[in-house]
């Protein structure tokens, strides 16, 4: 059975751990090997485009691999000729106490409305228009915008990557040409079956990809995690879901191995739930799903792979 077979076939568990277990490193490259065609695709689409700046707007929901597939994107795009910056929605919150609420008062960052929208609109059509823009960078630990703008500069043929949940919301590039804006939606399509049985499903793979990466790079603990997946399931389903169906280029960003790598560090955080806590029956149904899954130290694991992004050690800085 020949790698690139494999992954056409869709990897059973069983075949995965084989894979794992036999020849790692083969296995972790040839699906990322596949994965970088994905992206090479969309940075093709992209830069075929009609002359003049290009409007990129790129979403997937929470844990997809957005934040490093607009980095490799802007690599891919920069190969053709065409320089790239990346702009993140979360720039343009408003501060906190204009934002929505959700019914418990608290913060509602998943909802549309928590953006100023007009400013994302006026900074596009800037962009799109003269190719230069200030655009603020907003303190998530105030709350608020910082007193510091951005200073965004786009060439006549550059790319802005515009990424971030709501970034298909067509509100947002109503004043722009629709053959200069391109669509692009990442997330993971598929999940991991062994027969019949589907194991990991999309949503759990994500999952697990958030919690290591929440206690990773925000020091949270995984109840904390459990508390917000289910506003930002909700705010998939609201925000995102509607506006997937006329896109440019679709990503899957399931990376086969991806089991192998998480079952460790995730089994290590899922423990720490006890008996007492709401979230116990779930973290330990998730922890007897990696029961049976191969182990891959993520040292072994390319320091280009989208999975970094959750697990550190990557090429890419966020």
């Amino acid at each position: 059975m020949s790698f690139m077979m494999a992954l056409k076939d869709n990897l059973t568990l069983n075949e995965i751990n084989k894979l794992a277990e036999s020849s790692p490193l083969e296995f972790m490259q040839s699906v990322d090997a596949a994965f970088l065609a994905q992206i090479k695709n969309a940075g093709k689409i992209i830069a075929e485009r009609a002359s003049g700046h290009k409007i990129v707007m790129l979403t997937g929901p929470t844990a997809s691999g957005k934040t490093t597939s607009s980095q490799m994107i802007k690599d891919e795009l920069e190969k053709l000729g065409v320089r790239a910056v990346i702009l993140s929605l979360d720039n343009f919150f408003l501060p906190k106490e204009k934002g929505p609420k959700l019914p418990d008062g608290s913060h509602d960052y998943e909802n549309v409305q928590a953006l100023d929208i007009k400013g994302v609109q006026d900074s596009l059509k800037l962009l799109f228009e003269e190719g230069e823009c200030y655009v603020p960078k907003f303190d998530f630990k105030r709350g608020r915008p910082s007193d510091k703008k951005l200073h965004v500069v786009l060439g006549e043929q550059d790319a802005v990557i515009v990424e971030g949940i709501h970034a298909l919301n067509p509100i947002f590039t109503e004043q722009i040409p629709s053959r200069s804006v391109v669509k692009v939606y990442i997330s993971v399509a598929q999940g991991i079956f062994d027969g019949e049985r589907e194991v990991f499903s999309p949503r759990t793979l994500r999952f697990v990809r958030r919690l290591v990466r929440d206690n990773k790079f925000r020091g949270s603990e995984p109840e904390k995690t459990f508390e917000m997946w289910e506003g930002a399931c909700r705010g998939e389903v609201q925000y995102i879901d509607p506006f997937t169906d006329n896109v440019d280029a679709r990503i899957n960003s399931l990376h086969l191995y991806e089991p192998c790598i998480f079952a460790e560090p995730a089994g290590a955080l899922l423990n720490t739930v006890g008996k007492g806590s709401i979230y116990y029956s779930e973290a330990k149904r998730i922890l007897e799903l990696y029961e049976g899954v191969a182990r891959i130290p993520h040292e072994l694991m390319s320091k280009r792979s989208l999975l970094r992004e959750f697990v550190g050690g990557g090429v890419y800085s966020y």
